[in-house]
């Protein structure tokens, strides 16, 4: 009973609890869902239609995974990360324990944005001691929309039979793999942003 009446006084204050391990923002026929570590694209009936996974530094080791997600007043969705190395059977207990303390510092943030059909992503990263170029974000297809050719040259779409993503990537479009796209960070600082923008409609009958 307590439980429930302080959770009502969070919710009549406007006060967001932060950390869910599930949270949902909606537009206008399509959605952003957090679940657990993983962020999804969805349509207006809520099928997962992208995955948006980890950020990977790609000439070094760390590994950044969502772990919490806090919707705040506006309807945007904040999505905070935690870092982890890579395995290197390559590298010396040194270079392991280096590479683990430059990535202390290493901070990386989320916001979501609906508005209508089109989502926006904010990826904001603090990462003084260690470059993240060449940085990738895991995007794959979800309930069977697959990955397409390159469209109007930064556009990547990804479609099944009812429903079409598509993504105007930030970075260069040509690093691109099964699973992942090129973030295209752009420094200020020791922070650097990355925006992807996507776009959900139905597919063409």
């Amino acid at each position: 009973m307590k439980k429930s009446l302080l959770l009502l006084l969070f919710l009549l204050a406007g006060i967001t609890l932060i950390g869910a391990e599930n949270a949902k923002i909606k537009g206008d026929g399509c959605g952003v869902e957090f679940l657990k570590d993983k962020v999804f694209i969805t349509n207006g009936s809520n099928q997962r239609l992208v995955l948006i996974g980890k950020l990977l530094y790609s000439w070094t080791r760390p590994v950044l995974t969502a772990t919490g997600a806090e919707v705040g007043e506006d309807g945007s969705m904040k999505v905070t990360y935690r870092v982890s190395i890579k395995d290197d059977a390559k590298a010396t207990p040194e270079q392991t324990a280096a590479i683990t303390a430059d990535a202390e510092s290493i901070k990386l943030e989320a916001l979501w944005k609906v508005e209508g059909n089109k989502i926006t992503v904010t990826y904001t990263l603090t990462s003084p001691k260690v470059k993240p170029d060449g940085a990738m974000v895991e995007i794959v297809g979800h309930s069977g929309a697959t990955k397409q050719p390159l469209a109007e040259g930064n556009i990547r779409p990804f479609a099944n039979k009812t429903d079409v993503v598509q993504v105007k990537l930030p970075g260069n479009p040509k690093w691109s793999s099964t699973w992942a796209e090129h973030a295209g960070f752009k420094k200020s600082g020791d922070v650097y942003t990355s925006v992807f923008e996507f776009t959900v409609a139905p597919a063409a009958q």
